[in-house]
């Protein structure tokens, strides 16, 4: 389940111009930090820095 929402935050993070914080709510993590630590752990970088690739 988690990888689903991974990458459907992969998905918004390239085509919506949502903030971080606003997907990751989307997404039902419970805060942004939360939001934070499961990309950069799933993906090895912050959503931020993916957004900028």
């Amino acid at each position: 389940m988690l990888k689903l929402r991974m990458e459907e935050a992969m998905n918004r993070l390239r085509r919506s111009e949502a903030t971080v914080a606003r997907i990751g709510e989307e997404l039902g993590f419970s805060s942004s930090s939360q939001f934070h630590r499961a990309f950069l752990k799933m993906t090895g970088m912050t959503p931020q820095a993916f957004r900028m690739q």
